[in-house]
């Protein structure tokens, strides 16, 4: 997967492809628990909703976004552009 490079004030949206990969990550041995068990709740409460991208970190592949009154930071595989 290529990265994805996003910027401030970008539309974004959490697809259910996005919450299997934040899953995945949750269950790898490499990294495992991250995100959290409380922070996929909180971004499957958010799928389907239109985000905003608020703070890009270098090199540009995470992102802080921000979903109603949640905010997230994030990879940027967890998001898609809206």
């Amino acid at each position: 997967m290529m990265p994805t490079r996003y910027n401030v004030g970008d539309k974004v949206v959490i697809t259910e492809a996005c919450m299997e990969r934040m899953r995945s990550s949750n269950r790898s041995c490499v990294t495992a628990g991250y995100p959290s068990d409380s922070y996929l709740s909180d971004a499957a409460a958010c799928a389907g909703v239109v985000g905003e991208v608020t703070h890009v970190f270098p090199p540009g592949y995470e992102v802080s976004a921000r979903f109603g009154e949640h905010r997230f930071h994030m990879k940027d595989y967890w998001i898609e552009k809206a």
